[in-house]
C-alpha cells in the first residue's frame, strides 16, 4: 500500500516543477487532495497527482486562485484524512452500535449542528480577515504566477539550450567528417602526381633510348653522310 503512496518531492518531480510550488498548491487547496498520515509522514495517494496537474495548468493559464478552486470543487470531491495506521470504521458497525432509530437520528441531527456551527464560525473568520491580509494573499497569488511564468521560461531555455548544444556537436562532426575526406583527397592527389612523374620520367628515358637508336640507323643507312659529316 505504502508503494502506493506519493511524497511531495516525488510528485514534483513527476510534474517537473519546484517542490515550493507543490507545498504552495497543497496549503491552499488541501480540501481535494487525497492525503494519508500527518506531519512529516503524510503521502497522497496516486489520485493527488492528477489533482495536482490541474491546478499547474489551471496557474499556467493565469486562472487566479479562486476559479481553479471553482474547477476542483466541480470534478473532484472533497477529501478526509486518514491515518496510515488507524483502519477506516466499518459502517455497518456504526450501524449496529445504534441501539434505536431515535438515537441514530439524533447523533446525525447533533453532527450537522456542529458542521454547521464549524461553517458559520469559519464564515465570520473569512468576512473578518484584516484588508492587508487579503493585499498579502492577492500578491503571493501574484509571485507565485510569476514564479511559475518563470520556471516555464527556464524550461525553454534549458530545451533551447540543449537544442543549440546538440546543434553544435552535429556541425562539429560534419567538419570531422569534412576534414578527413579532405585528407583523404589531397593524399590522393599527391599519390596521382607521384605517379605522374615517375611516368613522366619513364617516357623521357624512353624518348633518349629512341633517339640513340635513330642515330645508329641513320649511320648504318647513309655512311657518305656520316663520313661527310665527320670531314
Amino acid at each position: 500500500m505504502e508503494d502506493d503512496l506519493l511524497s511531495i518531492k516525488e510528485i514534483a518531480r513527476q510534474l517537473e516543477v519546484p517542490e515550493s510550488n507543490v507545498r504552495y498548491w497543497r496549503d491552499r487547496f488541501e480540501d481535494y487532495l487525497p492525503v494519508v498520515g500527518e506531519g512529516r509522514k503524510r503521502r497522497y495517494k496516486k489520485q493527488a497527482l492528477d489533482i495536482f496537474q490541474a491546478i499547474r495548468d489551471g496557474y499556467q493559464a493565469n486562472q487566479s486562485t479562486e476559479d481553479i478552486a471553482r474547477d476542483l470543487a466541480r470534478n473532484y470531491p472533497r477529501t478526509m484524512r486518514v491515518a496510515p495506521d488507524e483502519p477506516a470504521q466499518d459502517p455497518a458497525a456504526e450501524i449496529q452500535s445504534v441501539h434505536s432509530p431515535f438515537e441514530s437520528v439524533q447523533t446525525l441531527v447533533q453532527s450537522q449542528a456542529k458542521t454547521l456551527e464549524h461553517l458559520a464560525s469559519s464564515l465570520n473568520a473569512s468576512h473578518s480577515l484584516d484588508p492587508r491580509l487579503k493585499e498579502l494573499q492577492h500578491r503571493q497569488e501574484v509571485l507565485h504566477k510569476a514564479l511559475a511564468s518563470l520556471w516555464k521560461h527556464h524550461k525553454m531555455q534549458r530545451r533551447q539550450l540543449h537544442e543549440a548544444r546538440m546543434e553544435s556537436a552535429q556541425a562539429r562532426a560534419e567538419q570531422q567528417k569534412l576534414e578527413q575526406r579532405l585528407q583523404s583527397l589531397e593524399h590522393v592527389v599527391a599519390e596521382h602526381a607521384e605517379a605522374q612523374r615517375e611516368e613522366r620520367h619513364k617516357l623521357e628515358k624512353e624518348i633518349g633510348q629512341y633517339r640513340y637508336w635513330l642515330k645508329k640507323l641513320v649511320a648504318h643507312l647513309d655512311p657518305e653522310r656520316q663520313g661527310n659529316s665527320c670531314s
